[in-house]
Parts: C-alpha cells; structure tokens; sequence
C-alpha cells in the first residue's frame, strides 16, 4: 500500500477477523459446565499465572496483539465483551461466538456483492425479532424453580444449597455478603443492618473487639464534636429520658470528647457509643442517615443546615433494640421505626427500582431496599488455599448477580436451547423474506444463533449434530445435560437479562464492525508487520 497508516479492504477484513478470531477462540474452551480454564501471566513481578473462566476478564487482560490490523479487530470485539460484562456480569463467551459466526458469514457475503449497508440494516431488523421471541418464552422464578434455577446460575455445586437457602430467605432485594472462609463453606443469617463507618472511640484489646448496648436512644447526624461541655450536658438530658445507652453518628470527636464518653462508659448505668456515618459520597451518605432515620423513628441532624448539639431535641432521636460498633463496623437490630413509614419507603425504592435500567443505581437501591428488610446473610466460601478462595470467592459473587437479575427479570431454558429455537424461526424468516440482503442476514443469524450449543457439545466431548435433531425432534422442550450425556426435562436455566444482553450487543457489535471499510493507524505503526504491505 502508497500509505502504510491507512489501511483499505480486503486487508481490513482480514485483520479485523484474525484479530477478534484470537479472542473468541481463546474464551470458547471456557463455555458450558464442563469447561476448561485459561491460564494468563502476569504483568508484573513473579506470581503465578490466572487461572480464569470468566470471559470478560480474559478478555480485559488481552490488551494488545503485535498486529496493528489484527489488533483493531481484537479490541473491538474485547470492548464489546467488557461493557457486556459490566452491564449484565456474565454471557461474554456466548457473545463472543456469535460475533463471530456474524462477523465470518458477513464478510463471505459482502466480498461476494452483498451491500455492507443494508445487510447491517437487516442484521438489526432480526435482531429485533430474535428480542421479541425471546421475550416471549421467559418465565418467573417461583418456589418451584428457586432450585433448579439457582443450581444452573451457580457453577460450583457445593456453594448452590447455600445460594438457595439464601435467596428462599432473603428474596431478589435482601443483602447476602460474601467472604473468604476456612475450609468449610458456611451460611449464616444475622439480624439488624450495618455499616463500614465504625467506632470513633479507639476500642481496647484486641482489633475484632465489638461493643453491644441494648435499649438504646440514638443521635443521627453528621456533626463534628468539639465541646465537651455541650456533649456532657446532652448525654445528661439522654440520660432523663430512661434510656440505658446512647449511640452517636457523628463525623468526629474531639479528644476531649473521646476521654469524656470513656469516663461515662467507665460509671455503671449508662453507656456510650459513637461511631462514624457510612463511608460513602456526600450525596449517598446523606441518603444512607435518612433511611436510618426512618428505621429508628429519628431525624437526621445535619450541621450544614445549620443545627447543632445544643439544638437537637430528644424528639430527634431514634432508638434500637441493640447497637453495636467495633473497629470498622457499626450496626443496629430492631429499630423503633414506625413500621407505616419503613413500608412506604419500601414500596417507592421498589418501584423505582423496577423502572430502572442502569445496573449501577440498580445496585444502590438494592442495597437501600436490603437495610429496611431488617437483617442479612453471610456466605462464607471455603477452600484449601489462597487461590482457589479467591476464584471460588469471585465465581460466587458472579452468581449471585445472575441469580438476583434472574428473580428480576425471569429466566430461559438454558445450554443453548433458546438461541436454538430462535435459529429456526429465523430460518423460516430467511425462507419467507423477497429481499436478497435480508434473506442473507437472516441465515446468518440463525447460523449463529446455534453456535453457542454447539460449542457447549463439543467442549463436553459430544458431537452437535445428531443431538441437535433430538432436540428439534422434541420441538426445543428438552435440553442436552452434557454431564449425565442425555437428554433431559428443561432444567437448565439462564437469566434472561444476560441472553437478551448477550443477542443485543453481540449482533449489534458484529453489524456495525461490518460496516468498516478503512483502518486509519496513528504513530507508531511498523512497516514490517506481518501480513501487511509497506
């Protein structure tokens, strides 16, 4: 080429189909449940390889091919599967594949005449088509499928009863935390809600120390605590109220102060607390003090509007059963909210919750939703050594996202089966259709609307023709188990959100990628690249 920084066809399909061939060849070994893992080397330093099986991450640590043509292609697809990865969690080596089926059968139809153009149109038309048939087959999780449904969610069989005790208490909204445990995994449910915003009193022995105080009023704000005459003369005026302790939410404590509430917590009678509101962004911390202000029956004093010490009345607190603090922590059970107040509160976030689609406020509101439900779970997930609590820790976490998105938005028959169906009405589509350019795209969407069931039969050692006609035999009402080798009752499930997640971004991604017709590099590019003339 007279320029070797612009780059024209045919060598831009050619590189762009190496580059993302690499990638998606190297996550489909990792699909299906009997799949294999990828081993990648650090960047830095002498640890260990990773050993990965999630396909966004795989793909996030790929971050440059030798090829500068090869790596255009590469990258685009690795940007694709990571926003899918962050929107959604899982489905990157599905999309993958069928980028590629998509992306392959393309550019064999464009270089013989076909119209990049109109095929892209085309390609987004059944797209279309493929959501909506989709959508029609999803179905709750209910009682009856909580098991089967979690149990195909979760790839490790010694953490999936766990998961289903969980979430058979907790439902879609309840907060389960994951930790790195012994050997042993271990669930456990716990009364009350917490918060990383612990105690502002320096605890004495050892660093786990935790205090508990029961039938205790409590000061919600955001006060910084200076005069110890001021925070004398309050805790007296607690004190007339009857209450057997106090706990404060403050930003700081003067030193002053700090000695002040020891000497109280040293006097029988009446004990002390203080700790630190959530440590999180202004406009969240906010949020999080009025929910806590709805769960104890108080109000949020805020030292920005103006109020004080002096000025809080004992109208203004709140009260629990129990609070407790230590170190890092600090929590309440049983707050004397009125139950009215926390059902409103409740419904709205709810509501709200439903009309949203961005996974981030998703997530805040979920959490928001978990403090009023009034306790939580704790998953500890065991194993032998370092590496494996810390793959296991991360599978399980991955999880739980699919199982809550699942009892959001419903499931689908899992192991390929609903892209299988989906494959066939397009067939039927692509028969019906009198445009050549849509006959086209809808072939090669039903071409790659099968390859994810294939790629799961041949990861597993089984090859996908014959069982496919079973499958289609029994009109898509059965699914292949790889791991009993038989043909079974629908058992296996995906989240719905992930496979229309997955249908959306890889057709879409493939169509537009099929559009490029010049790569333009910038500095840096060599000349002596392989498979490109200077």
């Amino acid at each position: 080429m007279k320029d070797p920084r612009v780059i024209f066809q045919p060598d831009v399909y050619s590189g762009l189909r190496r580059g993302s061939d690499q990638i998606a060849n190297a996550l489909r070994p990792t699909l299906g449940p009997l799949a294999r893992t990828i081993a990648i080397d650090p960047v830095l330093g002498d640890k260990p390889p990773e050993i990965l099986d999630d396909g966004g991450t795989i793909a996030r640590r790929i971050f440059q091919l030798p090829n500068r043509n090869e790596d255009v292609g590469a990258m685009l697809l690795r940007h694709m599967l990571w926003k899918l990865h962050e929107s959604v969690g899982d489905g990157t080596v599905t999309a993958a594949i069928i980028f590629q089926s998509v992306f392959h059968e393309g550019i064999r139809y464009i270089t013989a005449g076909g119209n990049p153009m109109r095929l892209r149109k085309f390609l987004e038309l059944g797209l279309e088509t493929i959501d909506v048939e989709i959508a029609q087959h999803i179905a709750p999780v209910t009682e009856m499928n909580l098991e089967q449904a979690v149990r195909s969610l979760c790839p490790d069989p010694q953490i999936a009863p766990f998961l289903v005790e969980a979430f058979g208490i907790l439902g879609e909204y309840g907060q389960l935390d994951i930790l790195e445990g012994g050997q042993q995994s271990i669930f456990e449910l716990a009364e009350g809600l917490y918060w990383e915003g612990g105690s502002l009193i320096q605890a004495e022995g050892q660093p786990s120390y935790r205090t508990s105080l029961s039938d205790a009023a409590i000061l919600i704000s955001d006060f910084d605590l200076q005069e110890a005459k001021e925070l004398a003369e309050f805790i007296a005026e607690v004190i007339r109220t009857g209450k057997k302790s106090l706990l404060i939410i403050a930003n700081s404590l003067s030193v002053e102060n700090i000695h002040l509430l020891k000497m109280v917590n040293s006097r029988p009678g009446f004990r002390v607390l203080a700790a630190k509101p959530p440590h999180l962004e202004l406009l969240r911390r906010t949020i999080a003090l009025a929910d806590l202000a709805v769960l104890t029956g108080g109000q949020v004093c805020v030292q920005g509007a103006g109020q004080s010490l002096k000025s809080v009345r004992m109208t203004q607190l709140g009260a629990a059963q129990v609070v407790w603090s230590d170190r890092r922590l600090a929590g309440i059970i049983n707050g004397a909210g009125d139950p009215r107040a926390i059902r409103v509160l409740f419904h709205q976030l709810q509501a709200t919750y439903r009309n949203s689609a961005a996974p981030d406020e998703q997530k805040r509101l979920r959490e928001r939703i978990a403090t009023l439900m009034g306790g939580f779970g704790i998953l500890h997930v065991g194993g032998v050594a370092l590496p494996e609590l810390e793959h296991r820790r991360d599978a399980v976490k991955r999880a739980v996202d699919l199982i809550r998105a699942a009892l959001r938005d419903g499931i689908l028959v899992g192991g390929g089966i609903t892209f299988l169906a989906c494959a066939e009405k397009m067939l039927t589509y692509a028969h019906a259709a009198c445009d050549s350019d849509e006959r086209a795209a809808y072939m090669i969407l039903s071409h790659a609307l099968s390859k994810p069931f294939e790629a799961i039969l041949q990861n597993a050692g089984y090859e996908s023709g014959v069982i496919r006609d079973q499958v289609q035999r029994n009109n898509y009402q059965v699914v292949f188990d790889v791991e009993c080798g038989q043909l079974a009752a629908p058992t296996i499930f995906d989240s719905a959100k992930v496979l229309r997640a997955v249908i959306n971004h890889s057709i879409g991604s493939a169509a537009l990628s099929l559009t490029i017709g010049v790569v333009v590099h910038r500095k840096g590019y060599e000349k002596d690249q392989p498979g490109i003339d200077a």
